[in-house]
């Protein structure tokens, strides 16, 4: 959790009062990633990455 907190730079306090548990937590962080990836698989193959720039 110290590791987390410091990377979103707020207080293992501040999680903790978000997210009572680890697990709730994890659950979270999986829960979206999940529905990132749902998002993605609906795309049709032929929609481009809008990351990439078609201009160079």
């Amino acid at each position: 959790m110290e590791a987390i907190a410091d990377e979103a730079g707020v207080s293992k306090q501040i999680l903790y009062r978000h997210f009572e548990t680890r697990v709730n937590l994890l659950g979270a962080v999986v829960t979206s990633e999940l529905a990132d990836l749902s998002l993605r698989a609906r795309l049709p193959a032929s929609v481009e990455d809008p990351t990439q720039s078609q201009f160079h």
